[in-house]
């Protein structure tokens, strides 16, 4: 094995190790992905309460007022806008929940795009020192049959099949 084999072999080690490492490196970010997606989802469960424990504050508050003023509370005026109050909270609530779960969605996005990158990576590493390593080969003629003699055919004569004159023709 010559000194260009030797250092295409270790080229080739040298390129599947940086596609180990590449791969690696996106699930690291596959991991830390998945879990802003966690978070995300997480955070928009907890603020999606604010919304609905103000809205029924608002609520109170209103309803207090209102029944001070010797109105009746139970139709007209006083209902819609209660109703009203209770609709906006409840949209602010779902607003809030829909915020988090297009963040964990771009997160599972990002998750994905980088699992395909890391394994792009690794698969590219590994053809790309498949190629390097059949290059050296036709280079190097490996593949090329042995041009060894057998000892007892290189002592003597010999003539080969179908020359004119000899017994084979």
């Amino acid at each position: 094995m010559c000194l260009q084999t030797v250092l295409t072999v270790a080229s080739i080690g040298m390129k599947i190790a940086e596609g180990v490492q590449a791969n690696a490196a996106a699930k690291s970010e596959v991991a830390y992905a998945q879990a802003q997606g966690r978070l995300a989802r997480q955070t928009a469960a907890a603020n999606a309460q604010r919304p609905l424990e103000e809205g029924r504050e608002r609520i109170g508050r209103f309803l207090a007022r209102t029944g001070q003023g010797n109105v009746d509370l139970a139709q007209g005026s006083p209902v819609d806008i209660t109703a009203k109050m209770a609709e906006r909270a409840q949209r602010d609530h779902l607003a809030t929940l829909h915020g988090g779960e297009v963040q964990a969605w771009e997160s599972n996005i990002a998750a994905s795009n980088a699992k395909a990158r890391g394994r792009a990576a690794l698969q590219g590493a590994v053809i790309g020192a498949g190629m390097s390593l059949l290059g050296e080969a036709s280079r190097e003629n490996w593949f090329a049959p042995s041009r060894r003699t057998s000892p007892h055919l290189t002592v003597g004569f010999r003539v080969p099949f179908g020359v004119p004159g000899t017994a084979g023709f």
